[in-house]
């Protein structure tokens, strides 16, 4: 498993959240999955550690 960070917006507001998965496209699925209807979107993610 790696930690990624994720950084979401939404309009004017954006969030920070870190996710464990075991890879980037695993935790952007799940990231989009948590935040579906509430029109947050990816802006970045990247690894932090493995």
């Amino acid at each position: 498993m790696a930690t990624f960070r994720l950084q979401l917006a939404n309009g004017e507001k954006s969030l920070k959240t870190d996710l464990k998965a075991p890879n980037e496209d695993s935790a952007r699925s799940t990231a989009e999955r948590w935040f579906d209807g509430a029109r947050w979107r990816i802006i970045e993610i990247r690894q932090l550690a493995d």
